[in-house]
């Protein structure tokens, strides 16, 4: 899918500002850029790493070899187009965008070592678009859409969009009529754009960020100071999460994450404490959950094991769409009688990509 559609004519570059950043948008990356052969390799070198790329003959398709001290990728990229400019920008040590350029397109694709994945940026609008702005770490883009291909003209109506891959949406942020919106990057979330008559504007992007797992759940006990709540199920470490409804029969918990189609659960169920192990089996332990995909409506029925130790759930059957945040609901049907209290606990959820 294309993710930049610029206008083609020359003559009407100059009414676009160019992909770059400025010292004080540059969020600690570090880019290098460079042209593409198919005769020959491109090499980008990062600190502690190292990226060799060479072009198809087709010019559509780009061979990438990553290389560390400790490891070696074999990367693919297909693009909608012909590509001559390679960009690679280094976000952290594990996350890496690639901008495959051309005259009058631009087309994104991000690498993430942490799970071994390569995607694209969530984008879902085909009109015109110019991507003006990107925030790489929490992979926001910002663009101006227009309805013609003939150029901006005086009473032409251009929308600035935010398009976030966590949320998987887009938002219209403001229009104007007659220009392009010129864009930067504050920083802590915010941008600044210009509107009408050079007007200066700023608009904070926080809700559209969702860098970690969250967790709810539809109730959850507290003991005078001590709260079971359901963010406990993000580490086995510490508390567990317990229902406020005894064994908590019909008690849902939802667990908002990235999505992959060989994603699983890791359920550490009871209590589990080394200092008081007896209190997994003085509380209720989980039996029988359904799990359901609220975005797709699959769902399916397991059965955990009346153990401590880990156990892991493969959710291949709830249709799952690579990098797709999603929302998963977890509803208790059965449970293992706690010998001393009736109180539903489970130490931990994980999911694993």
């Amino acid at each position: 899918m294309r993710k930049c559609i610029l206008i083609i004519l020359l003559l009407q570059f100059s009414l676009y500002p160019c992909f770059s950043i400025t010292n004080k948008e540059k969020q600690d990356i570090v880019s290098k850029n460079g042209s593409l052969y198919d005769y020959k390799d491109s090499i980008y070198t990062f600190e502690g790493c190292e990226f060799s790329a060479r072009l198809s003959n087709d010019y559509k398709s780009i061979k990438i070899k990553y290389q560390s001290k400790s490891d070696t990728k074999d990367i693919s990229l297909i693009c909608d187009s012909y590509v001559e400019l390679l960009s690679i920008i280094q976000v952290d040590e594990k996350l890496f965008w690639f901008s495959c350029e051309s005259l009058g397109f631009e087309q994104f694709f991000i690498l993430n070592l942490s799970t071994d994945k390569i995607y694209e940026p969530f984008f879902d609008m085909k009109d015109q678009v110019y991507i003006s702005k990107v925030d790489y770490k929490n992979q926001i883009l910002f663009g101006d859409t227009w309805n013609s291909d003939k150029g901006i003209m005086p009473d032409q109506k251009v929308e600035l969009y935010l398009f976030s891959s966590s949320r998987q949406q887009h938002y219209k942020i403001a229009e104007k009529y007659g220009e392009t919106f010129r864009v930067s990057l504050l920083g802590n979330n915010i941008i600044q754009y210009n509107g009408n008559n050079g007007k200066l504007f700023k608009f904070d992007y926080s809700d559209w960020i969702i860098n970690d797992v969250s967790y709810s759940a539809t109730s959850f006990l507290i003991e005078g100071k001590t709260v079971y709540e359901a963010n406990n199920l993000s580490s086995k470490e510490g508390l567990p999460w317990a229902s406020a409804n005894g064994y908590g029969i019909n008690d849902k918990i939802s667990i908002n994450t990235p999505a992959y189609a060989d994603m699983k659960l890791a359920f550490y169920n009871g209590f589990q404490s080394d200092s008081r192990p007896d209190l997994y089996k003085a509380n209720s332990r989980v039996k029988k959950v359904s799990v359901k995909n609220l975005e797709s409506g699959s769902s399916a029925d397991f059965i955990l094991k009346d153990t401590s130790e880990v156990q892991e759930i493969s959710l291949n059957t709830l249709n799952l769409q690579h990098n797709v945040y999603t929302s998963l609901e977890i509803t208790i049907l059965e449970v293992y009688p706690g010998e001393k209290y009736k109180d539903l606990c489970i130490q931990a959820i994980i999911p694993i990509y």
